[in-house]
């Protein structure tokens, strides 16, 4: 049987309280107020160890995360779902930062590309995602994930689906 001393735990705050709070906002407004609140203001960011973000200016965003060995496959590197969803996240924050109402997008396609394997001990990931094009009803971007010394790790695309 295995060692059950690796355990995990974490909280969050309710994402329906910052919803509200956030009524009417825009998507900038939004994800400058979850910027304040901390990555505890989203519970998928707290699952996947996101230990920051913030918006670096409108369309640009950058989240850290640190690979631990929650994070390990079963062939012992970081699973490539780490890196999808910093890129994913990434990606939708970016547009999510011109969109005129909050919450009111969903990711529709995401290309990623894998790099080089990102290491459980390696330190700090960031992950990097612009918006390219953000109209009425469609937008794009792109997004990677380096190390300290800008090495990539993977990168990716996206096209996201604008709702009324």
């Amino acid at each position: 049987m295995a060692d059950k001393d690796n355990v995990r735990t974490y909280t969050w705050d309710d994402p329906k309280e910052i919803l509200e709070e956030a009524a009417g906002k825009t998507g900038l407004d939004y994800l400058k107020l979850i910027e304040e609140k901390g990555v505890s203001a989203n519970p998928f960011w707290q699952t996947i160890g996101v230990k920051n973000f913030e918006v670096l200016e409108p369309g640009k965003v950058r989240f850290i995360a640190l690979p631990e060995d929650f994070h390990s496959n079963i062939i012992g590197s970081v699973h490539g779902g780490f890196a999808a969803s910093l890129l994913d996240s990434a990606l939708a924050t970016a547009v999510h930062t011109l969109i005129p109402i909050a919450g009111k997008m969903t990711t529709i396609q995401m290309n990623i590309n894998y790099v080089r394997a990102i290491k459980v001990g390696q330190g700090e990931i960031y992950c990097e995602g612009e918006a390219v094009h953000v109209g009425k009803q469609m937008a794009t971007a792109e997004a990677k994930v380096i190390d300290g010394e800008g090495k990539i790790y993977s990168h990716g695309t996206a096209t996201l689906l604008i709702l009324k």
